[in-house]
């Protein structure tokens, strides 16, 4: 695998930890671990982004649906303190889980390429039918 390289700063919201990596050609997978800005704890987070022709990063929600870029909550922890040691060892832990968490992405996309050729398959068979 790749060499990643994590960024590591803090901002007004506290302290955070960011990796990517280039899942193939045209999709980034990016890891984030921060405080959650809504109620309690510490967060990381994998989601997978696309870039276009133009080289923009663009990440489709599903909402619960078949379709939808990967996404998915890797560790959630609630620590007495959101400290810079704490934020880079939940994100070290994380990066630790890069081959199951690429799995799931191959998984993911495989059921989404499955989901789209299904409907194709019945809209294409509807247009069809005798009405």
């Amino acid at each position: 695998m790749q060499t990643v390289q994590t960024h590591t700063y803090r901002d007004r919201d506290g302290w955070h930890a960011r990796s990517e990596v280039n899942v193939n050609d045209t999709r980034v997978l990016k890891l984030t671990t921060s405080k959650v800005i809504s109620g309690t704890g510490l967060r990381t987070t994998a989601t997978v982004w696309n870039a276009d022709a133009g080289g923009t990063l663009r990440h489709a929600m599903a909402f619960g649906g078949p379709s939808g870029d990967f996404s998915v909550t890797v560790a959630h922890a609630k620590p007495a303190r959101v400290t810079e040691a704490v934020v880079t060892a939940q994100h070290q832990a994380a990066l630790d889980q890069m081959p199951r968490i690429l799995v799931a992405i191959e998984q993911h996309y495989a059921k989404v390429k499955s989901a789209s050729e299904t409907v194709a398959t019945e809209l294409a068979q509807s247009a069809v039918a005798p009405a």
